[in-house]
C-alpha cells in the first residue's frame, strides 16, 4: 500500500513539474494551446506577436511559468488589442503585455531589445533576467511587482520612469554597469533595496529615483553627474554614506531630504547651489574638528546659495566654512544647528544676503564667527550676523587656529587623564573623537582643567579650548 502511495505521489509531482510545450506561428498561440488553457507552465517555440500576449494574459489565468527562450517576437499590425495598440515592433515586449497576471517566472527571448511600458506591472513575478540585447525598460514595466526579489538588467542602458517603483521585496539588482539613464521614481519605495552599483556611465538620475528606498550607501563618485535632482535620495532612512563626484554643481529641492542617518558626506569643490530642503534633516551629519582653517568643510567649494531650509536640522554639525562665492542663505537655511560652534567667513568680502531666521534655534552668542579686519564691519552691520560671537583667533587664512593655542596653553595625557593648562582662565574644554562626535564639554573657571577619559576607547582626541580672551582653538592629543 505504501508503495502504491509513493508511486502516486511521484506521478503527481512529475505532472506538476511538466510544462506544456507548443510550437506556433505569430497570432496562432491560442490555437496551439487549444484546451490546455489551465496549464501552469508553458514553453513556446516559433514566432509570436502582441496578440499572443493578449491571449496569455486574458485566458491563461493559471499560468505561473512562461518560457519564451526559443521563441521570437515578430511585428504585429492588425485590429486593436486589449492595450489599444494596432501596431507593435518586433523584438519588443508589448505594452501591458502581462499586466496584473499571475506569472511568477518568465524567460525572455535572447533577441528582445526592449520591454515596453507596464509590460509586467503588478504581476506575481519573483525574479527576472533580461537579455544582453535588451537596451531599454519602459515606464512602469515592473511597477508594484511586490514579490519581485531579484533582476538582472542584462545590457539595459535606460531604466524609465517608475520602472520598479513599489517593488517592496526587491533586494538584488545586477547588470547595472551599462546604465546611462535612471528615470524619475524608477526605484521609489523599494523598501528592501539596500545596495545599488551606480554605473560610471550614468549621465542622468531622475527626480525621486531612489526616494524611500532602503539604500545604505550611495557611491556615485565614478559618474560625471552635474546635479542631484529633486528628491533623488529623499527619505532613505537607512542611508549612512554618500560619495559624490567632483562634477556635482547643485543639489536640487529635497535631494537628500530627511536622511537622518547620513554621517559621511562630501561637499564637491564644484558645488554651487543647495536647493530648498536639499540637505534638510541630516541630523547625524558631522565632520572632524580640524585646526587648519583652509581645510574646513565647505571652504574650497564654489557654493553660492543655500535655499530655504537647505541645511536645516543638521543638528550634529559643529563647524562650517562659507567660501568667498557665497551670496545668499535662504529662510531657515541652517536652523536647528544645536551643536554648532564655529562658522568661518574669512574669505568673504561682504556679508551674504540672508532670508528669514537663517539660524533659528541656534545659540548664536555661543557660536564663534571667524572674521578678518577687512570684513568684520560688513558682518557686524548686517542683521542676523550681529548675534554671533566675533573672533580674530587667527589673522589670516594661512595661519592655523592651533598657532594661537600653542602660545597660550598646553595639552597632555597623564595615563587616561587629559590635562589642559593655560596662561589665563579657561572657559570651556570640549572633547571630540576623530569623526567629529562630541564626547563631553567641561566648564572651566581656572587655568587648569583635568578630564578623565577612561569611559572612552578612543586613542586620539580633538581638544577644543575656549579661553577668557575669546581665543578658540583645537588640537589633537593622543592617549598612550
Amino acid at each position: 500500500m505504501k508503495k502504491i502511495c509513493l508511486i502516486l505521489a511521484t506521478t503527481i509531482a512529475t505532472i506538476q513539474l511538466h510544462a506544456l510545450t507548443v510550437n506556433t506561428t505569430a497570432g496562432n498561440l491560442e490555437k496551439a494551446v487549444g484546451e490546455n488553457i489551465t496549464e501552469k507552465a508553458l514553453e513556446v517555440t516559433g514566432e509570436i506577436d502582441a496578440s499572443d500576449f493578449d491571449f496569455i494574459a486574458g485566458k491563461m489565468q493559471n499560468l505561473e511559468t512562461l518560457n519564451l527562450r526559443n521563441a521570437k517576437i515578430v511585428k504585429y499590425e492588425g485590429k486593436a488589442l486589449n492595450n489599444g495598440r494596432i501596431y507593435c515592433n518586433e523584438n519588443e515586449i508589448p505594452e501591458f503585455a502581462l499586466l496584473g497576471s499571475g506569472i511568477k517566472n518568465i524567460t525572455l527571448p535572447a533577441s528582445v531589445i526592449s520591454v515596453s511600458d507596464a509590460a509586467f506591472a503588478g504581476t506575481a513575478i519573483t525574479s527576472a533576467e533580461l537579455p544582453e540585447n535588451c537596451r531599454k525598460i519602459g515606464a512602469m514595466a515592473f511597477k508594484d511587482c511586490i514579490l519581485l526579489k531579484s533582476i538582472n538588467l542584462g545590457g539595459v542602458t535606460t531604466v524609465s520612469d517608475d520602472t520598479f517603483s513599489g517593488c517592496t521585496s526587491l533586494t538584488e539588482i545586477t547588470g547595472t554597469e551599462n546604465l546611462t539613464v535612471i528615470g524619475q521614481r524608477a526605484f521609489k519605495g523599494c523598501a528592501s533595496l539596500e545596495n545599488f552599483a551606480f554605473s560610471k556611465n550614468l549621465i542622468e538620475i531622475g527626480k525621486e529615483a531612489f526616494a524611500k528606498s532602503a539604500l545604505k550607501t550611495a557611491d556615485i563618485s565614478k559618474t560625471s553627474l552635474t546635479a542631484i535632482e529633486s528628491g533623488v535620495f529623499a527619505e532613505c532612512t537607512g542611508l549612512t554614506k554618500v560619495v559624490l563626484p567632483e562634477s556635482i554643481e547643485r543639489f536640487d529641492r529635497s535631494a537628500f531630504f530627511g536622511d537622518a542617518e547620513i554621517s559621511e558626506f562630501n561637499f564637491p569643490n564644484s558645488l554651487t547651489e543647495i536647493g530648498d530642503f536639499g540637505l534638510y534633516g541630516l541630523s547625524k551629519l558631522q565632520y572632524p574638528i580640524i585646526t587648519d582653517v583652509n581645510e574646513v568643510v565647505g571652504n574650497h567649494t564654489n557654493l553660492s546659495t543655500i535655499g530655504k531650509y537647505g541645511m536645516a536640522d543638521c543638528s550634529s554639525m559643529t563647524q562650517f566654512s562659507l567660501p568667498a562665492t557665497t551670496t545668499y542663505l535662504g529662510d531657515y537655511a541652517m536652523a536647528g544647528w544645536t551643536s554648532f560652534v564655529d562658522l568661518l567667513v574669512r574669505n568673504i568680502d561682504t556679508a551674504p544676503e540672508l532670508g528669514e531666521n537663517v539660524w533659528y534655534n541656534v545659540n548664536q552668542p555661543n557660536v564663534y564667527l571667524y572674521v578678518t579686519d577687512s570684513n568684520e564691519s560688513s558682518f557686524k552691520d548686517a542683521a542676523q550676523w550681529q548675534e554671533f560671537n566675533f573672533t580674530h583667533s587667527t589673522t589670516s587664512a594661512e595661519q592655523t587656529i592651533a598657532e594661537d593655542l600653542n602660545a597660550k596653553i598646553a595639552v597632555w595625557f597623564d595615563g587616561t587623564v587629559l590635562n589642559v593648562t593655560a596662561k589665563q582662565e579657561i572657559e570651556t574644554v570640549t572633547l571630540y573623537d576623530t569623526t567629529g562626535k562630541m564626547l563631553t564639554t567641561v566648564q572651566g573657571d581656572s587655568e587648569n582643567i583635568q578630564i578623565p577619559t577612561e569611559n572612552w576607547q578612543n586613542r586620539l582626541y580633538i581638544v577644543r579650548v575656549s579661553l577668557s580672551d575669546g581665543t578658540v582653538s583645537a588640537v589633537k592629543s593622543a592617549r598612550k
